[in-house]
């Protein structure tokens, strides 16, 4: 391989703006739908015999669904700190 580096120490989290860039990229909004939606017709269109391949099927469905949730939750601002003393110290 020419021309590429790899950092050596773990990477730094993305910012909530780097997040939502991701998340909103619509290459990336429009292979997510269409890897969710396949996974979801292979679980209905499966032998209803076939436990295994329709709960591999659905487990691939909410793991992009995890995956666009973790994405939203990252483009989201931190939360302000609390102003002022703690009612519970």
């Amino acid at each position: 391989m020419t021309g590429t580096t790899v950092a050596a120490g773990p990477a730094a989290p993305p910012t909530p703006a780097e997040a939502r860039f991701v998340a909103e990229h619509p290459v990336l909004v429009a292979a997510l739908a269409m890897l969710e939606q396949d996974a979801v017709e292979r679980a209905i269109a499966a032998d209803p015999a076939d436990d295994q391949i329709r709960r591999l099927a659905l487990d691939e469905a909410r793991a992009i669904r995890a995956l666009r949730a973790r994405l939203a939750a990252l483009g989201r601002p931190a939360p302000e700190p609390a102003k002022g003393p703690s009612p519970y110290a």
